[in-house]
């Protein structure tokens, strides 16, 4: 994985946004990660709750802008798939079948707040 993080300690699955850089800003790349780690943690019996978070100085600053404008040529087809990934990645974390806590801290915006609001608790640093 390039963009996102999952590890798993005492049944506990913890999802990082990790481009700490960008904000954690959202590209195709962690289009792909975070749904194929969203589903994963959704169906797995080996895990009991599920923390997401980001790493560096921000939980997720919204799209990042430099990707949307290099994909152009390809809109509004590429962002009518994108959208469709990352309402997928919303849903799993609202239907996943356990517990699942986002620990928010700095910036908080666009598909960030999609993911926050996804989860049953939110803890936010208190300057977010």
């Amino acid at each position: 994985m390039q963009t996102c993080e999952l590890s798993i300690k005492n049944q506990v699955a913890t999802i990082t946004l990790n481009r700490p850089k960008s904000l954690n800003a959202l590209n195709g790349v962690m289009v792909d990660e975070l749904l194929a780690l969203t589903e994963e943690v959704k169906f797995s019996n080996a895990i009991r709750a599920v923390v997401l978070k980001g790493a560096g100085p921000a939980f997720m600053a919204g799209g990042d802008l430099q990707f949307f404008h290099d994909g152009l040529e390809t809109m509004p087809k590429g962002v009518t798939d994108l959208v469709r990934k990352v309402n997928a990645s919303v849903m799993n974390l609202r239907d996943c079948p356990r517990p699942v806590v986002a620990m928010v801290h700095g910036a908080v915006a666009g598909f960030g707040m999609s993911l926050m609001l996804a989860c049953d608790m939110v803890l936010a640093h208190e300057q977010t």
